[in-house]
């Protein structure tokens, strides 16, 4: 080697150094590369956590919209029980005080046959009275 120019050997030692430089920048843009690729996939995770949680959110309100539908309907259906048992209860007790006041108008009317009849009694007048 010693027999070598000069320049052949400087220009080899370039050569070695360029090259050498050239794989150092290599390394570094693929390590900058799979950093990147990490970075690029935690974001796309990240992104996909965000978007399962919003369906999931969007899940949990549905449901809970459904509920609150089905509460309302089951709420809708006692109230509307409550008030026909209500008109019903007033039904009966109207039918109840209409048969009562039919009963007394029938007693009314049957004393008042019992004291106008023409062969009436003082007895019959006082009544139970002695």
């Amino acid at each position: 080697e010693a027999a070598r120019p000069c320049r052949e050997r400087s220009v080899e030692t370039w050569n070695r150094r360029a090259m050498s430089a050239a794989e150092r920048q290599q390394r570094r843009a693929a390590a900058n590369e799979r950093h990147l690729e990490r970075v690029c996939r935690r974001a796309m995770a990240r992104e996909d956590r965000q978007r399962s949680f919003a369906s999931l959110t969007e899940r949990r309100l549905r449901r809970i919209r459904r509920l609150l539908g089905a509460w309302q309907r089951y709420e809708d259906r006692r109230k509307r029980r409550e008030a026909l048992a209500s008109a019903a209860k007033r039904r009966a007790v109207a039918s109840a005080a209409k048969l009562q006041a039919r009963e007394e108008r029938l007693k009314r009317d049957a004393r008042w046959k019992w004291m106008n009849r023409p062969d009436i009694t003082m007895a019959d007048i006082l009544g139970g009275r002695k």
